[in-house]
């Protein structure tokens, strides 16, 4: 068997690159080239094949800020579960200056939203990035996925030799 080599593993096409997603999205992102599979996941909206990378995706500032005021219990359970993960992220379709302006529709005070947002990053450890948009959130979303891929490939062509002569040095079985 041909083994890559890093040059090929870092220019993988998107095309080889499989995401998970819920199937409770009602309008699901457009990720392709990169393969999608609907299924059930516990955790997130999208993962890596795998199961090792989750990105949850929150479609406007407005559905952020309702997960501060009357589903942050649910939400904040969700962030506790995604630091099981190696690789966690929230996406939001909206902008942060809308965030931090108060541009949304809850009555939520702008100083609070902003605090809560902070408190979760600094509590969690989870990135909460402001795609502007829906374009912009798939673009990411490829990205975030393609990266991971490709680091998990080259993490393991590293070890590669190390294992090839972990073979060799095996006692022969007959």
């Amino acid at each position: 068997m041909k083994i890559p080599t890093e040059t090929i593993i870092k220019n993988f096409p998107l095309s080889t690159v499989i995401v998970r997603f819920d199937k409770r999205e009602q309008h699901p992102w457009d990720l392709k080239p990169m393969a999608t599979v609907k299924t059930t996941l516990q955790t997130g909206d999208y993962s890596s094949y795998c199961g090792r990378f989750v990105l949850e995706r929150k479609n406007s500032v407005d559905e952020l800020i309702s997960c501060m005021t009357k589903d942050r219990e649910r939400f904040e359970r969700e962030l506790e579960r995604m630091q099981a993960f190696e690789s966690a992220v929230v996406v939001v379709e909206g902008s942060y200056g809308d965030l931090v302006s108060g541009n949304y529709r809850s009555q939520m005070n702008k100083s609070a939203a902003l605090g809560s947002l902070v408190a979760w990053q600094l509590r969690y450890r989870i990135p909460f990035f402001f795609a502007e948009n829906r374009s912009n959130a798939e673009e990411f979303a490829k990205s975030f996925f393609r990266i991971q891929q490709r680091d998990r490939l080259l993490e393991l062509h590293r070890y590669l030799p190390f294992l090839q002569q972990q073979e060799k040095n095996l006692p022969k079985t007959e």
